[in-house]
């Protein structure tokens, strides 16, 4: 193997298989375009790990030949095979982050449509309870009208009745 081109993954004596099988299908979702729209970027960034498995497994054979070889037979091939390695691996890591921030997005939407539909059912129960707190009061003070004109009835009585004698 050559010192001055690594080895792609992390593990060079094993060797690489597919994240993603050919029997595991990534279903897409028409009804729901948010759900389909991370089905498409997983599938992208599946079959980008399919492809670095495969680049993975073709620089090993070419710096196996080498090794056993003249040692410079596959030196350029490898090296390019590197690069177009870490354009993909730059490529995954850049569809892994949109679809970070794509989830982000939506859970912030999310938010918002349970602001809109909890807040207003909160404030409606708040202009309950305090409708019945009105409610409450309007009672209490016809009670105290009541007790007022009641009292207002009594000394107007008292005022018009002829003092009686004091035995």
């Amino acid at each position: 193997m050559h010192a001055s081109a690594p080895v792609l993954g992390a593990n060079p004596d094993v060797t690489p298989t597919p994240a993603a099988r050919p029997d595991v299908v990534i279903h897409c979702f028409p009804d729901l375009p948010s759900l389909c729209l991370c089905c498409c970027f997983l599938q992208e960034a599946s079959e980008d790990v399919r492809t670095l498995a495969r680049l993975c497994q073709l620089q090993v054979k070419m710096q196996a030949v080498d090794t056993a070889g003249t040692g410079s037979t596959y030196e350029a091939r490898i090296s390019r095979v590197v690069a177009v390695a870490s354009s993909i691996e730059e490529r995954l890591a850049k569809r892994l982050e949109l679809l970070d921030g794509y989830a982000r997005v939506m859970n912030m939407i999310e938010i918002e449509v349970e602001m809109d539909m909890q807040v207003p059912i909160a404030e409606l129960e708040t202009l309950g309870v305090e409708m019945e707190k009105l409610s409450e009061l309007e009672s209490i003070k016809e009670e105290w009208q009541l007790q007022a004109e009641a009292q207002d009835e009594v000394e107007r009585l008292l005022k018009s009745s002829p003092a009686l004698p004091c035995q």
